[in-house]
């Protein structure tokens, strides 16, 4: 029985998110039109059941027109039209048309409902300028976008629609679905305008607003579109198909995890009440954090007050859920950047379970065991065991270690590179969505660190940081993500760096946050990060220049294997 105090606890959370809603959730300007269309506040109305596969192929059209009209129509990006209310009035039409050929017609003749003027012209604010430049010098990504003069699958008069406005250049986005402030050359496509709603179990038409309206983000504001498992336009009918068998809300969710996992884009989460993805299975936690080793979830780190499992512990099954089972039915609904390998986030909901307590099947020792669990509500995040210090601390060592197997802020990179770099160094190039042109990217090689950089860039006014002369040894493994990657990446430019582990994750640059129907949001890449030459980090990960990965032995005898080889590298004689 949960105690009146957490009960009053509960509530107050409650209150203080039901704010936060009401704060965050309003539109991004309540004057613009698209604001004043109220037709479908408390749904869709649209119950779909027993479609066949015309129609959901009739489904797959509407959710590319869709998509494509509401990243470059001049008036729905100008914030004048309600897109999400405007897809609900035509998709019944669309459902019920009996041909690809009448299919077509059905959302011409939609459209023509939104005129604009088809004469292009060439934006010349500072912005657009700033554009053109960087297109020229350095294009990237084009989208392709050969699909919509395919007529003898979208039809003549569709075809000439969307091709007119693949021509318009819009540099004013601030009112669009995918917003640009303008206020900076460089900036992260914002989702704001995107509304979230609660869901009904039987509204078909805002499940499918989901899949339609995450589906296209992706597809446009995603750099990493190319890296996808298989076609993204596969993944837009699979993620039909399986959204209409999605029967409540946990079903929902799992639909929307199946078509992102298909990313492999380990920057992809969903957050809100629970979320399927998260909590696969249960919303408690085994008392340990775990890695993957050779296929195996291996416990390598427990509180102190835990005593049934230990370091080293081979988790075989909780719950009578072998782990190769929890593994695979977990691959299905979270991104997997390459097989076998497993991020923090995935480690977590692997070891979910759902009561107080756990039944979990171990090999200790080569010994099969089974073992009464006591689960608890949060996860195990350990502490690192390491100290850290100051550089005036280190000045005369020998070594330091950077251990980037835990997230770190932005200031350990550009502050620790004052001290081991001797000049500014690019050290990665980034892909910036263009604003002129939803789905292209420009590649821009801005990313340095190194004495005099932070000057540079305002983020200190100190010129006097003193050289470190010793080695540098950076930690990383599959649980450095992110800003970890990005740390890595910075500080290997060092003259004697050395980089220890296994790859990193690989998923690095800055993420959008999208609201979704069910309140939920989820996150994706919106940046990319490359070597200097060119080479990708997303799925691949920062890799090691001396390889090290724990044994099962060394877990269970509590060593750090990667902190040992570091040590040794910078004790060695020579360089």
């Amino acid at each position: 029985m949960k105690s009146k105090r957490w009960w009053i606890v509960c509530a107050a959370a409650l209150v203080v998110c039901c704010g936060m809603f009401i704060v965050f959730g309003r539109p991004v300007d309540s004057g613009l039109g698209r604001d004043k269309d109220n037709e479908f506040l408390t749904g869709s109305g649209i119950t779909l059941e027993d479609l066949n596969a015309d129609q959901e192929e009739n489904l797959y059209k509407l959710a590319k027109v869709w998509g494509f009209v509401k990243y470059y129509h001049p008036a729905v990006i100008a914030g004048d039209i309600n897109w999400d209310a405007e897809l609900f009035r035509v998709m019944p039409r669309v459902v019920e048309a009996a041909s690809p050929e009448a299919v077509n017609q059905v959302l011409y003749d939609w459209l023509s409902g939104f005129p604009y003027e088809e004469s292009p012209t060439t934006a010349t604010d500072e912005t657009a300028v700033h554009w053109y430049e960087m297109e020229q010098q350095f294009g990237s990504i084009t989208a392709d976008l050969s699909w919509i003069s395919d007529r003898a699958v979208w039809g003549t008069d569709l075809c000439a629609y969307l091709e007119g406005l693949s021509r318009l250049e819009i540099s004013d986005r601030r009112n669009g679905y995918a917003a640009f402030s303008g206020e900076s050359p460089v900036e992260i496509v914002s989702f704001a305008a995107e509304k979230s709603a609660s869901l009904k179990p039987d509204d078909d038409g805002v499940k499918l607003l989901a899949v339609f309206r995450l589906w296209n983000a992706f597809a446009y504001y995603s750099p990493y579109l190319s890296l996808t498992d298989g076609n993204w336009d596969d993944a837009l009918r699979q993620g039909i198909h399986t959204m209409l068998g999605a029967e409540d809300q946990r079903a929902y969710e799992l639909a929307l995890g199946e078509m992102m996992a298909k990313t492999g884009d380990v920057h992809v989460f969903f957050t809100g009440r629970n979320v399927a993805m998260n909590y696969y299975f249960g919303e408690n936690y085994l008392p340990c954090h775990c890695m993957v080793l050779d296929g195996r979830p291996v416990v390598d780190a427990v509180p102190p007050e835990e005593e049934s499992l230990r370091p080293g512990d081979v988790i075989t099954a909780v719950d009578g859920v072998t782990m190769t089972d929890r593994i695979a039915a977990l691959e299905k609904v979270q991104p997997v950047p390459t097989p076998g390998k497993y991020g923090i986030w995935f480690c977590y909901s692997l070891v979910s379970a759902a009561d107080s307590t756990a039944q979990v099947t171990v090999e200790r020792d080569g010994n099969p065991l089974t073992l009464t669990v006591t689960t608890r509500e949060e996860r195990f995040v350990p502490e690192n065991p390491w100290e850290s210090g100051l550089m005036e601390e280190f000045a005369d060592t020998e070594g330091i270690i950077v251990d980037l197997r835990q997230y770190p802020s932005e200031q350990v990179l550009y502050l620790l590179s004052e001290y081991f770099i001797p000049e500014p160094r690019q050290f990665a190039a980034v892909d910036c969505p263009d604003p002129l042109r939803p789905g292209n990217f420009c590649r821009l090689p801005f990313k340095k660190s190194g004495a005099g950089f932070s000057k540079m860039m305002g983020l200190s006014d100190r010129d006097d940081y003193p050289l470190y002369e010793g080695k540098i040894v950076l930690l990383i493994n599959e649980f450095s993500q992110s800003q970890s990657e990005t740390t890595a990446m910075g500080l290997r430019q060092a003259p004697r760096a050395v980089v220890v582990g296994s790859p990193s994750i690989g998923a690095d640059g800055d993420v959008a946050e999208m609201n979704l129907p069910g309140r939920i949001v989820v996150t994706f890449s919106t940046l990319g990060i490359y070597t200097p030459e060119g080479e990708t980090i997303q799925r691949v990960g920062v890799q090691p220049d001396v390889f090290c990965r724990p044994t099962v032995e060394d877990l269970r005898q509590g060593r750090d294997a990667l902190m040992e080889t570091a040590i040794d590298l910078i004790l060695a004689s020579g360089t």
